[in-house]
Order: structure tokens, then C-alpha cells, then sequence
């Protein structure tokens, strides 16, 4: 069923799909992309190859991971956009959705990146993907001086929206699942905090 979410052409996993034809762009609904789903349905995707594989599954969760941090990547400022219209139209929601960056689709991520890195057996491009990431979290996201707990909102610059470090969203489950899971996998990887 996932494999109807995805869109070949744009190697993205969409929010929505038809049942039996997958993938259509003709409504504003069926063009929603999330770049931080497409990456956490990418990341439990490869999980999934880890149980039972699947080259095909697994192929598939890579290019959707490769295309939504492509495409959803922010190459003025960094960071991931939180949605957008796959075609490059005008968003049917216009709430925080259309301009801020969220912390979430980092800790995907984070996360993403680094079992990719895992499971391609050492792919530089995902080393590479993963220090841009780690990055922007790190310089952006985390208030070093307030405790090390991450921001919920920046701005699209980046820099803070609010200093609320959380709220009826954001609460004590992505940052440290995500830095739970990147450090196990480094681990396996036998680089430890070496990434």
C-alpha cells in the first residue's frame, strides 16, 4: 500500500493516494507534500527491510529519503520546509504550515540519514546529508544556552519564532527518539559519536 504513495518522478512519498491509482496531482489534496512524512515513512520503511527484505521496498524508501531532502530543502537558509504543493502552487492550508520549519521533520532526519548511511553500507552521500542535517539542528534548533532542548518553530531565516520549547505539539518524543535511534545505528556502524 505504501508504494501507491509514492511518486516516481519526483522520488517522494506523498500524503495522499488513491486506493487503486495512487499518486495524482489534480487536486490540491493529492499535491500536499510533507517532506518530514515522506522521510519518517522512508526511515520506518527501511526498518521494515530489516525484518523482512525487500530490495524493491528498500529501493523505494531510499529514493523517497534522497528525493524529500532534495525537495524539501531549503538551499537559502537550510532546513526542511515544513509542506508544499509538489507543483509549485499555492498551498490550500496557509497556517504555520506555509512558512515556518518545524522541528520534527529534523529529528527525521537525523535519523534517516544516519540508517541509510547503515544500510548502504557507508554511501558518502548520506555522510553528507547527515552533516547538513546535524548541522542546521545544532546551529539552529538547539538552545545551547537554555538547556539544550531544541526550538519548535523557526522562522523560514531560521532563526527562532518563538523561545517555547514546547506546547500542544511539541512535546518530549521526537528530539530524543531521534538521537536514541541515530545513536544505536551509529553503533551498529561502529563510529559511536564519530559521525
Amino acid at each position: 500500500a505504501v508504494a501507491l504513495h509514492f511518486d516516481a518522478e519526483r522520488n517522494v512519498l506523498m500524503e495522499r493516494a488513491h486506493r487503486v491509482r495512487g499518486v495524482s496531482h489534480e487536486e490540491a489534496a493529492g499535491r500536499l507534500f510533507n517532506p518530514g512524512h515522506s522521510i519518517e515513512v522512508a526511515w520506518f520503511l527501511l526498518h521494515l527491510c530489516r525484518l523482512v527484505p525487500n530490495d524493491d521496498l528498500q529501493a523505494i524508501a531510499l529514493r523517497a529519503l534522497e528525493g524529500s531532502l532534495e525537495r524539501g530543502w531549503d538551499r537559502e537558509h537550510g532546513g526542511l520546509v515544513y509542506m508544499m504543493d509538489i507543483l509549485g502552487k499555492p498551498l490550500l492550508d496557509a497556517t504555520v504550515t506555509a512558512e515556518h520549519k518545524l522541528w520534527w521533520p529534523i529529528t527525521e532526519a537525523l535519523y534517516a540519514c544516519t540508517l541509510a548511511l547503515e544500510v548502504s553500507g557507508g554511501d558518502a552521500k548520506w555522510l553528507r546529508w547527515l552533516r547538513t542535517v546535524h548541522a542546521y539542528a545544532y546551529e539552529k534548533l538547539c538552545d545551547a544556552d537554555g538547556g539544550g532542548e531544541w526550538y519548535g518553530y523557526l522562522r523560514p531565516d531560521g532563526t527562532p519564532f518563538n523561545a517555547c520549547k514546547g506546547g500542544n505539539y511539541k512535546g518530549f518524543f521526537h528530539v530524543p527518539r531521534a538521537l536514541l535511534y541515530a545513536l544505536r545505528s551509529a553503533e551498529r556502524q561502529g563510529v559511536g559519536g564519530e559521525l
